[in-house]
């Protein structure tokens, strides 16, 4: 269950929640959290495929579906796929962030608008 939530966009989500309720004021910022969001799967699919080895011959053989796939021997689809729905899983956090902080702005803006009556 724990490993599940982890790979499936669980992670994803509560990391861009947590960043997103600090960050995510306004509009501007939470794009700019959803597009660090991809860079960050960028950079861990880059360093899956740093680590893999070159070869079938240079592998240790503990992975029995693996392929060549851009030069190296591993399973890049699986790597993009889990980091794929890690960012739909932090896209949703940011994106849920955002409205809390509109909700909570708009909140604010009622009471300010009702206490001036």
């Amino acid at each position: 269950m724990g490993v599940a939530f982890l790979y499936f966009g669980g992670l994803g989500f509560v990391a861009g929640l947590g960043i997103g309720l600090f960050a995510a004021t306004t509009g501007r910022r939470a794009l700019l959290l959803v597009a660090v969001g991809a860079l960050l799967v960028a950079a861990v699919f880059a360093l899956a495929w740093l680590r893999a080895p070159h070869s079938a011959e240079d592998a240790d053989y503990s992975c029995s579906d693996c392929g060549q796939w851009l030069g190296r021997w591993w399973e890049g689809w699986l790597v993009l796929f889990f980091g794929a729905l890690n960012w739909i899983g932090w896209t949703i956090g940011v994106v849920l962030a955002r409205g809390l902080h509109a909700g909570n702005a708009a909140r604010r803006e009622l009471r300010e608008q009702r206490g001036a009556n």
